[in-house]
């Protein structure tokens, strides 16, 4: 395992070297998000001598992250990203008034439970805790409600988890809907008449013809 492990270690190594010696800027890429990740993959193999058992987790760590490196090579990926960038301030807004209304709920189940003689929720904290955790539909159950009207204010958060999972999801189809028709608003085919295009391509998809400009075909002699 050493061995494997060494020679994995080694071929990161090469690779981080090969990025800084063909980069444009070895600088930039070394403060870069990126960079700072290779680097602390293959930190450890430049300095051996350190046997820091946190550091020792922290540099494997960085080597599980260049994993995520491969997601720039997936087109869904990146369409995904954009989605979430295109809609952040609106997410960011809902989550913001998820919050709020957890605040009112937790605050709510702490009043009605409170005054009963088994209750388990004896602070605000714990109220707020029973309250993210039901309307996520996480339901651990180690704090429920006793009185009928506590279980009612349950069921109705339990109902509005439904809605808080998928209103963000709807937000993310749209904007990501948007962003790909953006992607496909290319050039039509003149040869063909096929439209729905990527705007980086250059030749259509169906028959070849080069988009944007007139492509000669030559025809065989007989």
């Amino acid at each position: 395992i050493d061995l494997v492990q060494d020679s994995c270690l080694a071929v990161f190594a090469a690779d981080f070297v090969l990025h800084l010696a063909v980069v444009p800027s070895p600088r930039k890429y070394l403060f870069s998000f990126t960079g700072l990740i290779d680097l602390s993959a293959v930190l450890f193999f430049f300095v051996p001598q350190v046997r820091s058992e946190l550091l020792l987790w922290v540099f494997k760590f960085g080597r599980i992250l260049r994993v995520f490196k491969l997601l720039k090579f997936i087109d869904e990926a990146k369409l995904l990203a954009q989605a979430l960038r295109g809609s952040a301030r609106t997410i960011c807004v809902f989550l913001f008034f998820v919050f709020l209304l957890q605040v009112v709920l937790g605050y709510a189940i702490f009043v009605i439970e409170s005054a009963g003689p088994n209750s388990q929720f004896d602070t605000v904290s714990k109220g707020l805790y029973w309250a993210i955790v039901t309307m996520t539909t996480v339901g651990y159950g180690d704090v429920v409600p006793q009185t009928a009207l506590g279980r009612l204010l349950a069921s109705v958060v339990m109902m509005l988890g439904f809605g808080i999972i998928a209103i963000p999801t709807g937000i993310l189809t749209v904007s990501g809907m948007q962003h790909h028709q953006k992607q496909l608003a290319g050039v039509p085919c003149h040869q063909c008449g096929r439209q729905g295009h990527r705007r980086d391509a250059q030749h259509c998809d169906q028959c070849g013809a080069l988009l944007g400009g007139s492509e000669l075909i030559s025809e065989p002699t007989s």
